[in-house]
């Protein structure tokens, strides 16, 4: 009689099983234990892993110790009769944050917290030079971020000012990020208020925006769902600084200051310690938004700035701090600016001779539609004292009633004008005349149909004979007429 060799392994389908077997499995997660506890059917061991999905099919063993991916499964010894999927909830968590540029530049050290819905901080972690943040194996729920980076405010100027106001009057909506971005104070409007405490923060009359943090972010909740064969989760994480709606600001670029001398234009002399300094764009353009970091000589204080164009001027800030001044400006429509005109008025007060220097690297303008501009230069006068045989012009009596006299004298050669504008910029009087050499004469200003007021004059003289005086120099006079 033939006998028949017994099997070594039985293999029954998974009906025919007879008994099941209760594994515990155990997770070290940031000094909580977490517990899972899985029924295995045909047998098995235990399996220490760090969570996850265990995949295995016909042939393949969850038993005995093994090193491999938890998502794949093992070869073994003892046969699993049927495929089986161990669930295991929780996955890999990582943030990745970056600044919303054109570049998308990563975000290195900083600090990403996790927190449940009790505000308890489950992970934590730090960025690394690609911006990616791991925060370890996390159970399944809902919880929040708490993001913080201790990068100095950057990126902001008048351009983004200009780019808040036309979304408050909807001529170029700000959506997203770049909403909250404009959002300064975080009252959940984008107003010209918004526009303004940007400006004021720019030119430095403004330390902070109050209890406002610094930093948007695109994300503030995240939710842990472990799916099918899943093992990692990234969260992606977009950020803006405040008020950086363009996202101008590149992370890790911190150019050094690049003064320059800007482009003469004549000279300005002051007497009776009054400047009224005119700065003159080289070319022509179309400006909406201005944003200047000057370098003015000793002994000179700004005590106004004004556009010389009234009629485009949205909202302009001025902040003095030593010799540094900062001027932010933004336009309600676009302005044509022609080659050489005057765009604005620097109203100060010193004694000072010297030149006006300008960082180009902390200075930029932009068209009406908040698009920066790459190629600009910008004069202004040469500040003089007033010397011996100079150009000069004297109002009298002032203040006035009906009518009041200019004085002038020159000193060579040239051509002189004189301007009255009123306190909004119009022309109310002018006279000019060239003249063949030194001289004086008196002009008679009759304003009996004025209005009372503050007026200025503006009195420029231009050489027509090589003297020390081959530029022009300019005076301005404050005058006033009574009621």
């Amino acid at each position: 009689m033939t006998m028949k060799k017994k099997p070594s392994i039985l293999v029954k389908p998974l009906t025919c099983l007879t008994f099941h077997c209760f594994v515990s499995l155990h997770f070290l997660f940031f000094g909580h234990v977490f517990a899972q506890t899985a029924v295995l059917s045909g047998g098995g061991d235990g399996y220490n892993g760090l969570g996850g999905a265990l995949a295995v099919s016909i042939g393949e063993t969850v038993s005995g110790p093994f090193l491999s991916s938890v998502a794949g499964g093992v070869a073994g010894l003892a046969g699993v009769q049927q495929p089986i999927e161990w669930q295991v909830p929780g996955l890999q968590l990582k943030a990745h944050i970056h600044y919303l540029n054109a570049v998308q530049s990563p975000l290195p050290s900083v600090l990403v917290q996790l927190r449940n819905s009790q505000g308890q901080q489950v992970a934590v972690g730090t960025t690394d030079a690609q911006g990616t943040a791991n925060l370890g194996m996390v159970m399944d729920g809902n919880y929040s971020l708490v993001i913080s980076d201790n990068r100095a405010w950057s990126g902001v100027n008048g351009t983004d000012a200009l780019l808040v106001n036309r979304a408050y009057t909807g001529l170029s909506p700000l959506s997203g990020l770049k909403a909250l971005a404009g959002d300064v104070n975080r009252n959940s409007l984008l107003t010209n208020s918004d526009a303004l405490l940007i400006m004021r923060r720019v030119s430095g009359a403004l330390a902070s925006f109050g209890t406002s943090a610094d930093w948007r972010y695109s994300l503030s909740q995240v939710q842990v769902q472990r799916q099918l064969h899943q093992v990692e989760q990234t969260v992606d994480v977009d950020a803006l600084f405040a008020g950086d709606v363009n996202g101008s600001y590149v992370p890790g670029l911190a150019p050094r200051s690049q003064w320059t001398v800007l482009e003469n234009q004549g000279m300005i002399e002051s007497k009776e310690g009054l400047y009224e300094i005119p700065l003159s764009l080289m070319s022509s353009l179309d400006l909406g938004a201005i944003t200047l970091s000057l370098e003015l000589p000793e002994r000179v204080q700004v005590h106004g700035v004004r556009c010389a164009r009234p009629e485009f001027s949205g909202g302009l800030v001025y902040h003095q701090k030593g010799r540094k001044l900062t001027v932010v400006w933004y336009g309600l429509a676009s302005w044509m600016v022609e080659e050489g005109e005057d765009v604005l008025i620097l109203e100060a007060t010193g004694d000072a001779e010297g030149r006006i220097h300008l960082d180009r690297v902390q200075s930029e303008l932009a068209n009406g539609w908040g698009e920066v501009h790459d190629n600009w230069q910008w004069s202004v006068p040469y500040l003089r004292k007033e010397g011996l045989n100079s150009w000069q012009v004297l109002a009298y009596p002032n203040p006035f009633q009906s009518s009041t006299n200019f004085h002038i004298s020159w000193p060579s050669a040239g051509r002189w004008t004189v301007e009255v504008r009123d306190i909004a910029g119009r022309l109310i009087w002018s006279k000019n005349q060239i003249v063949q050499g030194p001289g004086k004469s008196d002009l008679q200003l009759e304003s009996m149909n004025w209005s009372a007021g503050a007026y200025k004059a503006e009195c420029v003289f231009e050489p027509l004979e090589s003297t020390i005086y081959n530029i022009a120099v300019r005076r301005v006079l404050s005058i006033l007429k009574k009621p």
